[in-house]
């Protein structure tokens, strides 16, 4: 067991369909590996989307901490995910508040960090949603 365990990061991609919410394990120190089950939360859902992606945020971060070092790793659904879409977010949870780290995928197969924005320690799972979704619909229309 390495000794950057248990993990504070969560992964999240999204596209014109909805969000998935990665848990993340350290397995080494400095490599974190993106491990199953995975939080779909679409955005055609009859529930709020803010309290769905609110609640996949919750259970992959407890997923991410709780979960054994041999956890199944993802595979981005064949790497669908890592190639095609809008929105990829590592949000960290740091002593001195939460990290998102935006970021798009090198064609080599490498991600390159395109932007950052730091919150308060106390901010909730819903507020984060929310800014989710705002960066989502901003991607959508081009902005």
């Amino acid at each position: 067991m390495s000794e950057e365990r248990p993990s504070r990061e969560v992964h999240v991609y999204g596209d014109g369909r909805g969000f998935v919410v990665v848990p993340v394990i350290a397995r080494v120190p400095g490599e974190v590996v993106e491990i199953t089950p995975v939080q779909r939360v679409w955005l055609t859902l009859g529930r709020s989307t803010s309290y769905e992606l609110s609640r996949a945020l919750a259970r992959a971060l407890s997923r991410g901490m709780e979960a054994p070092e041999n956890a199944a790793r993802w595979d981005g659904d064949r790497g669908r995910w890592w190639n095609h879409h809008l929105l990829s977010v590592v949000i960290r949870w740091e002593l001195d508040g939460v990290l998102f780290t935006f970021r798009q995928h090198r064609a080599d197969g490498t991600w390159e960090s395109v932007d950052r924005r730091r919150f308060p320690p106390d901010v909730t799972t819903g507020a984060l949603a929310e800014e989710l979704i705002r960066y989502l619909g901003r991607r959508l229309h081009g902005g």
